[in-house]
């Protein structure tokens, strides 16, 4: 997917896994909306209108909550990473830091930083 949008990547479009997200000003909003449309119907993506958010001036992004002034850690699961028990194995270690690398790597992803 990232190589469908890519000339959108960074400018005004963050994709994360298999979701995207659009952000700008009011002003210019509908046309990126619209650039983004053109290619999802040119790819033949498609897009489920129950997961589709617009208009979102604060919200939940991969452990996230991102605004237009910041983007802050969601304390839920801040304290759940903190009061989960130790790995007990190599694996669970190993598997522990991968998921961990994934939201350092994530955030910084993030349109906001």
């Amino acid at each position: 997917m990232c190589i469908i949008f890519l000339e959108y990547l960074d400018e005004f479009m963050k994709i994360f896994l298999d979701d995207f997200m659009v952000y700008s000003d009011m002003e210019s909003h509908l046309m990126k909306l619209r650039l983004c449309f053109q290619k999802c119907k040119e790819y033949i993506i498609n897009l489920n209108p129950k997961k589709c958010a617009f208009m979102v001036i604060l919200g939940l992004i991969l452990r996230f909550i991102v605004s237009k002034e910041r983007k802050i850690p969601y304390l839920k699961k801040v304290r759940a990473i903190v009061n989960m028990p130790l790995p007990q194995t190599h694996n669970r270690f190993k598997s522990l830091m991968v998921w961990l690398s994934f939201i350092v790597v994530s955030s910084k992803n993030l349109p906001l930083s």
